[in-house]
Order: structure tokens, then C-alpha cells, then sequence
């Protein structure tokens, strides 16, 4: 059900604890990233992404999302030749 909180339930608490952690810089960058949200979908992850952003951007956090794959409109034209054959 889109609009319920349900990703501000998992991300606000995060994003609190990231708070008190020090800030990235050149030493100890190696250390990052704080959070790994894992999706099942590329859409969902995106979704994930745009919602985060909402919460994580106006206390100077930077999310971003990292789908593996083909596109969406490659994987649509596979399935539709695949129906043709």
C-alpha cells in the first residue's frame, strides 16, 4: 500500500543512527558506505531511493541507487519476442 510509511519505518531509524557517526573524509572513506538497503526489483529499489531521498537529503546524506541487469525496455522486448516465437 503506497503512502503507509513503510519505508520511513527502516530508513528514519537509519538515518539517526548515521547521524552519529563521523562524517566521511579522505581517511577514513574507506569505511563507507553506512547503510546497504537491498531491494528484490529494480523498481522497488528505485522507489526506495526516491523515498530515501525525501528524509537522508535535507540532513546532507546522498542516496543512490545500484541496480545489476538490462533495462527495463530490453527485458520488456525479450518477453515480448519470446511470446512471438
Amino acid at each position: 500500500m503506497p503512502g503507509s510509511g513503510k519505508t520511513a519505518a527502516f530508513v528514519l531509524p537509519m538515518l539517526v543512527y548515521i547521524q552519529h557517526l563521523p562524517p566521511l573524509a579522505d581517511e577514513n572513506r574507506h569505511l563507507g558506505p553506512f547503510a546497504l538497503i537491498l531491494a528484490p526489483t529494480r523498481e522497488l529499489a528505485q522507489q526506495i531511493e526516491n523515498e530515501s531521498r525525501k528524509f537522508a537529503g535535507p540532513l546532507g546524506f546522498r542516496c543512490v541507487s545500484i541496480v545489476g541487469g538490462v533495462s527495463a525496455f530490453v527485458l520488456l522486448c525479450r518477453q515480448t519476442f519470446i511470446k512471438l516465437i
